[in-house]
């Protein structure tokens, strides 16, 4: 059964949704994939705050384009499912585990910002820490120097402390 002309606009209007509001969007082949392990790998994603659906490529390349994103042509061949979310790391860890696993899907590529990612830098993408993890990184080096002056500021004020102890121990005992 065909779909109404409704239909088409609506599922435009919400590719284009999920994609601008994501970091950005994982392409695969879903072919192979039976329902149970396609509602299994929407769950697992689900659970990083990431979605992952079975797509129209023409719907696809039109909200894309409607996008200004122009590069997908090559990804939007065969069947096609987008994944994505507002941490694409995470998104892409799950989906490649997933596939690690069970072979299935198989990864066409990506689309972070404008740029076009192929199968290999999103396992690279994969390998990368959440943003969560960067920013425990960062606060913990910008921590660790003003750890490491608070240090040296209270050995200073120690030493101090010990001088003063110890000239009024000696003025103590001349007197």
């Amino acid at each position: 059964m065909p779909i109404t002309k409704e239909e088409k606009a609506r599922r435009i209007a919400l590719y284009k949704e999920s994609i601008s509001q994501s970091e950005g969007v994982i392409l695969a082949n879903f072919i192979g994939m039976d329902t149970a392990q396609i509602n299994e790998l929407k769950g697992q994603i689900r659970e990083v705050g990431g979605n992952f659906m079975v797509v129209k490529n023409t719907l696809l390349r039109i909200a894309l384009e409607d996008l200004g994103i122009r590069a997908a042509g090559e990804l939007l061949e065969g069947p096609t499912a987008i994944s994505f979310g507002k941490d694409i790391t995470k998104v892409a860890k799950k989906l490649l585990d997933y596939s690690k696993d069970t072979g299935l899907p198989q990864i066409k590529g990506a689309l972070v910002g404008q740029r076009l990612l192929k199968p290999d830098e999103v396992e690279f993408l994969a390998k990368l820490p959440s943003r969560e993890e960067l920013l425990g990184q960062l606060v913990g080096n910008l921590q660790a120097p003003i750890y490491g002056l608070v240090y040296v500021l209270g050995g200073i004020i120690r030493s101090l402390i010990y001088v003063l102890q110890a000239r009024a121990k000696q003025l103590e005992g001349q007197s």
